[in-house]
């Protein structure tokens, strides 16, 4: 069942957090459950906007290559991937060094580029 905006106020009104310890139940109001997730917001909203770049910039990368890949001569199609296919390349590894660095060690399956460096 789809919810629109007052539902969702209503809920949000009506909820609460409820933090479950073995000897007690505490509750915080709706507004102090606000500011204890706050930061939770920030971090998923950050992942959010590093993961919508890197989508946007992998799509760019792969029009910019295929452009690239149409050209005949090998020095121009290196100057194409210089000028175009890189810049993209690097887009993509500043948003992916932010997402390691964001993301802990144990949810992050494959070895991280400074891992990479390092391992002999």
């Amino acid at each position: 069942m789809p919810l629109n905006a007052g539902s969702m106020r209503r809920i949000q009104r009506r909820t609460s957090v409820r933090l479950r310890e073995p000897s007690r139940i505490c509750i915080f109001p709706a507004e102090k459950a606000e500011e204890l997730t706050a930061c939770d917001k920030s971090a998923i909203e950050k992942l959010s906007k590093h993961i919508a770049e890197i989508r946007k910039d992998v799509q760019e990368m792969v029009n910019a290559r295929k452009d690239a890949n149409r050209i005949e001569s090998e020095r121009e199609k290196a100057i194409a991937y210089h000028d175009n296919v890189v810049p993209k390349m690097e887009a993509i590894r500043y948003h992916i060094d932010k997402l390691e660095l964001m993301v802990d060690n144990e949810m992050w399956p494959l070895p991280k580029y400074r891992e990479m460096l390092f391992i002999r």
